[in-house]
């Protein structure tokens, strides 16, 4: 869990493709599976938890460096947002 410190905020979709470098129908197809935050909806409007989008590119750096094995998902599963 976040540091009681620390305030999330919405990112809309624009500012996930521009940190993640991801194309519009491949973050749905990776939240399709499971693998890639699911957004908050706010209305008709889709807004994503910038601490979960951290987490996410931190998992997968640290996939890249420790443990070829780890999924970004891992991070996101129920148990470690609670």
């Amino acid at each position: 869990m976040p540091d009681a410190g620390v305030t999330d905020s919405l990112l809309g979709f624009p500012a996930v493709q521009a940190a993640t470098g991801l194309s519009r129908s491949t973050i749905y197809e990776k939240i399709g599976r499971g693998t890639f935050p699911a957004p908050i909806k706010i209305g008709r409007a889709s807004r994503w938890s910038k601490i979960e989008l951290q987490m996410w590119i931190k998992c997968l750096r640290a996939q890249r460096t420790r443990n070829p094995d780890a999924h970004p998902s891992k991070l996101l599963s129920a148990d470690f947002l609670k």
